[in-house]
Order: C-alpha cells, then structure tokens, then sequence
C-alpha cells in the first residue's frame, strides 16, 4: 500500500470543502501557528462608526478585519472599498456590500498601485489591519503623497505548535502564519512549501530559498488543488 501524501495547513481554520473532499492518497492536518482577537476597543469602534458616516476610501486586506467591520456597521456606507481577493473579498458580499467594492487584487502592492491611480490625494483612506501587518501597502501610498489612517481592527498573536510527523507538503495561508512557523521550526529539503496567493507567497520567498509554489486564486480549494496537481504531475 502507498503511503499518503502528508499535508499540512497551517492556518487558523480549515475549509470544510476541503475535508469532505480529501482524495484517495492524500491525508491532511491542520495546526493553526497564529490566533487572531478582534478588538474590543471602544475608541476604536467609534472611530469605525464615526467613518461609516463620512465618504471614504477604505482599505481591508484580511477576512477578520471583514467580519469585524461587517459586525459593527449595519448600515450601506459611503465608502470605495479596497480589499483583497478570495475571503476577504466573499466576506463583504455577505454583507451585501459588493457594490461598495471598487479595487481587488490578489496581493497588496497590486491593490496599493489601483487605488493611487484612482483616488485623489485629498480623498480620506483608512487601513484596517493587525498590530501585524505588513508594510508594504500602507508603504507604498505614503511615499506616493497620500495620507494613510491606521485603524487596528484585530491583534495577531502567534502559536506555539509542536510538530510530531515529517510532512510532504507544508501550506501557508498568511504571512504571519509564515512568521509563526519558521520561528518555531526548519523544514528538510524535501518538504515542499505552497502559499495561498502572492502577498503570502512573497512572505514564504523572503524567509526560505527553497521554492515557493503559489496557488493562482486566495481561496483553500485553489491551495489544495495546487497542491493535488503538484503531486499529480510528478
């Protein structure tokens, strides 16, 4: 009998799609390496509420942010929002809020670049992200003259998780996880590593030399699938 092929999924959840749907010749784990508390603070609410009544640019590149934000307005904003493809993205529409999608991509800089080019300097643009997040969007748009209003919509602490087994394959869901993970642990050069989208990706590229393989949309079933057709090709 052959072995199956060890996966391992590195983030907080894991779709159920996914494992209702594991093929023969697979098996996968799940070990989450951060945890994410959305806040509580009530300043920071307040603020959240006070630009729901204004016209705005706002800027949410995880699905916490989403769900968090989602969870204190109840009312369709004025807003042009810029988000991230994939969850973060499926997350606003169950608000009802698609129409309020003006810029997507699949990684940060990409959507920095679309909202410079279409929003004026004047224009208010709020960030909601983590005491984590990266620099490279709210980089991007100081240097091109815009001013950038942080708002801390969830904390990302990372997870102390002991690995037991050797694992084929290691898949990462967010730069962070990233973080968590190497800081913990070293992978042989066997393991293969594979990221969901281009922001994690670039993240998994800065920290390991060996080769990254990104799957071409942000969602787990896209993640899995790259990872079933790696496999499947060698």
């Amino acid at each position: 009998m052959i072995n199956p092929i060890q996966i391992l999924f590195t983030g907080q959840t894991l779709d159920k799609e996914i494992v209702k749907d594991i093929p023969n010749g697979f098996h996968i784990d799940h070990l989450p390496f951060i945890e994410t508390i959305p806040t509580r603070d009530q300043k920071t609410i307040e603020a959240l509420q006070t630009i729901s009544n204004q016209k705005a640019v706002l800027v949410i590149t995880s699905p916490i942010a989403a769900e968090w934000t989602n969870g204190i307005i109840q009312h369709i904003p004025d807003w042009s929002i810029a988000c991230m493809e994939g969850k973060t993205e499926g997350v606003l529409k169950e608000n009802n809020w698609e129409d309020l999608i003006k810029y997507k991509a699949d990684n940060s800089l990409t959507l920095a670049e679309q909202i410079a080019s279409n929003t004026s300097k004047e224009q208010p643009i709020y960030y909601l992200g983590s005491n984590l997040r990266l620099e490279h969007l709210p980089y991007f748009l100081r240097e091109q003259g815009y001013t950038l209003h942080e708002i801390e919509a969830y904390q990302t602490k990372y997870v102390i998780q002991p690995i037991q087994k050797k694992y084929n394959a290691i898949a990462f869901l967010s730069p962070s996880g990233v973080k968590s993970f190497f800081n913990q642990h070293a992978i042989d050069e066997s393991t293969s590593l594979f990221a969901i989208g281009d922001t994690t990706g670039q993240s998994l590229q800065e920290i390991s030399n060996k080769e990254v393989i990104i799957s071409p949309l942000v969602n787990q079933k896209a993640l899995f699938n790259t990872i079933y057709n790696y496999y499947q090709l060698i």
